[in-house]
């Protein structure tokens, strides 16, 4: 009976202890979720149809008007941002950022400028058609005073016809241009994305592998992509974004063999980023492209979509894991206060769980 009952003690301790976790060093966090992480690379630009007018530009400056303005599409030049990512299943699925993918433009500023940009075109093809009705009239006037049948009155017929034919085209466009509304016209985004790996060298944008994007949740600022192939690169690892219960057998513990809610980290709680802060401009290195990890803990108990940690980042780091010093995932970095960049903000992981499902 003895000897059950030690058996018995021996199992309870073993289990016990099977229970606890062991927090991670940096270095530790880097060796197990440095092959997750990929840089976002994302070429863009936004385009409003104005009906036979088409207007292409890469986003508002600092001023508030557009920038880089085309009408041919060929003479286009994408803007180029960069964020972070990181792969969430095998079959090639990466989560990041909504803004990350999509960036946002003010659509009141933008039609604000398309009001002005109206009024511009109204005017300037009033004027042409003006200049071109006084063309045709000079000519008119001048063909009455030619001889009738020679050669100079067919050739001044031939040019009033072009010049009428140029008019009545301008004031086709310009007709148009009047009966056009900016507050009923949508603005289009156009993106090109790709993901470079952790640790892999890139020489150009032509190192990227393409993805497109399957899932976009702009409420929670969170989105998920998948590499065209459909498969996690070799080499590559996963995060599990899932949420184990305590009785599971991935469930995870603190050191004091507690159970360790993802969904509400307390205040305090030590939290590590991985991401490409500034994008590659810091990520280069002689052995390729690599994520800073990066170190702070929770600083306010925000609210049920988002976290506040004390971690320092900056533009590149958004979609970044936030992992918790067991190797959990707490958040998508998303955020940071214009004024400082020791405080950044978070999505919740179960965010990220809903949208994936």
């Amino acid at each position: 009976m003895k000897k059950i009952i030690l058996l018995f003690v021996i199992v309870v301790i073993i289990s016990s202890c099977s229970r606890k976790g062991t927090p991670l060093t940096a270095n530790e966090v880097e060796t197990k979720f440095g092959s997750s992480i990929v840089l976002v690379k994302n070429e863009y630009y936004y385009s409003v149809d104005l009906g036979g007018l088409t207007i292409y530009f890469t986003g508002l400056d600092n001023e508030g008007d557009l920038e880089n303005v085309e009408t041919d599409l060929s003479e286009v030049k994408p803007i180029i941002g960069y964020g972070t990512g990181f792969f969430i299943s095998e079959d090639g699925k990466i989560a990041t950022n909504s803004h990350v993918v999509a960036p946002p433009v003010n659509d009141r500023a933008v039609r604000n400028n398309l009001n002005q940009l109206m009024s511009a075109l109204i005017g300037a093809y009033s004027e042409e058609v003006n200049k071109l009705s006084d063309q045709i009239n000079e000519l008119h006037n001048y063909w009455l005073r030619t001889p009738s049948g020679s050669e100079l009155e067919a050739s001044i017929e031939m040019k009033r016809a072009e010049i009428k034919a140029e008019r009545d085209e301008d004031q086709n466009i310009l007709d148009k241009l009047r009966m056009i509304n900016t507050s009923n016209v949508t603005i289009s985004s156009h993106s090109s994305i790709g993901i470079a790996q952790n640790n892999m060298h890139i020489t150009s944008t032509s190192d990227f592998s393409d993805c497109v994007v399957i899932k976009d949740d702009d409420e929670h600022d969170l989105a998920i992509l998948q590499l065209k192939n459909k498969h996690l690169p070799e080499g590559c690892t996963f995060i599990d974004i899932e949420k184990y219960e305590e009785d599971h057998d991935n469930a995870p513990f603190n050191a004091d063999g507690e159970y360790i809610n993802i969904d509400e980290p307390g205040l305090g709680e030590p939290l590590y980023l991985l991401g490409y802060n500034l994008g590659p401009t810091l990520a280069i290195t002689e052995n390729g492209i690599k994520a800073q990890i990066t170190e702070g803990s929770i600083s306010q108990n925000t609210d049920d979509i988002k976290v506040m940690y004390s971690i320092p980042a900056l533009h590149g780091s958004s979609g970044a894991p936030v992992v918790d010093r067991y190797g959990n995932l707490i958040c998508i970095n998303f955020a940071g206060l214009d004024m400082t960049q020791n405080f950044n903000y978070g999505i919740k992981a179960k965010h990220l769980r809903s949208l994936a499902k």
